[in-house]
């Protein structure tokens, strides 16, 4: 009766990025067994990611639960962008989620936790930095305000219907030159 999820972004490229990002969602799941809340977890993979780090590697992680049987949501940040909550309403909240460090830097960060709960209907949304980082031809960052944008419409859509309108609009922002990195939504 409960889910969890973890959306991440790694430091770097390739082979050594993809494998420190397997390693860092194997600890994390460990972690939340053990554990049982995204702060704690946060917390216990942190510490096993930066004291065995030779390759200064570090992710950003948005770790979560859901219990399903309430709807209540857990959400703890390790440098990672606070999630939008789009409500089946059409209205949208930035969640008030404080971050903590990056995974990989300290051996003993402090990740503040947010809980609240889920409507049959609503849906959250994070993303990676390639979205918010989006340039255009004059150099203006797509952020959250383009965001929030591409996600305010009275209607209510399907949670894959809102992740394509967000990458339409990222594309429609760069024009061209297309994002610089990937879009993660």
């Amino acid at each position: 009766g409960r889910l969890w999820f973890v959306f991440g972004d790694v430091s770097d490229k390739g082979v050594p990025a993809a494998l420190f990002m397997a390693r860092t969602t194997a600890l994390l799941e460990n972690a939340l067994r053990r554990e049982g809340a995204p702060a704690a977890a946060l917390r216990t993979a942190g510490r096993e990611l930066a004291t065995e780090n030779e390759a200064s590697m570090f992710a950003t992680a948005l770790l979560g639960t859901i219990d399903l049987e309430r709807g209540t949501l857990a959400l703890a940040s390790a440098g990672h962008d606070a999630p939008f909550l789009r409500r089946a309403d059409g209205g949208l909240v930035e969640l008030p989620l404080e971050s903590g460090p990056a995974l990989g830097f300290e051996d003993d960060g402090a990740y503040p936790e947010w809980r609240g709960g889920l409507q049959p209907g609503d849906a959250l949304l994070a993303w990676t930095d390639g979205v918010t980082e989006a340039f255009d031809a004059r150099g203006g960052a797509f952020g959250t305000e383009g965001i929030a944008q591409a996600l305010t419409d009275d209607r209510t859509p399907t949670a894959q219907a809102l992740t394509d309108r967000l990458r339409t609009a990222v594309h429609r922002h760069t024009g061209a030159e297309g994002p610089g990195d990937d879009l993660s939504i």
